[in-house]
């Protein structure tokens, strides 16, 4: 292996430290009906990970959509409040992932980063202290193609100078990413840190599991 390549929620952070501003909190802080708002919020996902449209922009035409009138005051609250929530789970510091990444840094190996990820959680990744661990971060919203998309996992290689089948690939298992990455050629991990010990049903994968940050150095070989 030459390289390592990281998912970043539930892997190398977690929304589990910090109460998540959810989508029934947003819906109440409108004024929307709470199942109608995850409605039109989950058939906008490919919309808001591939950068066509931002957080802001998907509030204003949810309420459009609901028939809400929308002021200025409170389309600044609600965004403001889901961005806070973003920035402290990204900036919140686990001292063992660090620790595995540094030593990562120190054998040698390159580190990369692949996210679906929305328009405030790519701001919020970019202000964190997170990129300087990274020789190459390939975020959806920016890239416009998401995981399990093939050709985002050969971005990300070819950004880190490496092939594919050099990579590791690290990651809890959503959003198909690791069937994404085993496809391209990348060996695939799970991450098993944050799902022991937050989720409440874990699906079953057929995948090696790493059950600390350390483990991910016993498959650089």
């Amino acid at each position: 292996m030459k390289a390592v390549i990281f998912d970043l929620f539930e892997t190398l952070i977690t929304e589990w430290v910090t109460e998540k501003y959810t989508s029934a909190l947003c819906a109440a802080d409108l004024g929307v009906n709470p199942a109608l708002y995850r409605e039109i919020w989950e058939s906008m996902n490919d919309l808001r990970n591939t950068g066509k449209i931002t957080h802001e922009q998907a509030v204003i035409l949810i309420c459009e959509k609901a028939g809400v009138p929308l002021s200025a005051e409170k389309l600044a609250y609600v965004v403001s409040h889901r961005k806070i929530a973003k920035e402290y789970c990204i900036n919140y510091r686990h001292a063992d992932i660090l620790d595995m990444l540094s030593a990562l840094r120190s054998m040698g190996i390159k580190i990369g980063l692949i996210s679906n990820c929305f328009s405030e959680e790519a701001e919020a990744f970019h202000k964190s202290h997170l990129p300087a661990y990274f020789d190459a971060a390939v975020l959806s919203y920016e890239a416009g193609i998401t995981k399990p998309d093939p050709e985002i996992y050969k971005l990300c290689a070819k950004k880190l100078g490496v092939l594919p089948s050099e990579c590791l690939f690290v990651g809890d298992g959503g959003s198909s990413e690791l069937k994404g990455a085993e496809s391209v050629g990348m060996k695939p991990l799970r991450a098993m840190w944050f799902l022991n010990r937050y989720a409440k049903n874990i699906e079953q994968m057929p995948f090696n599991q790493a059950e600390t940050p350390d483990d991910v150095l016993k498959y650089i070989i």
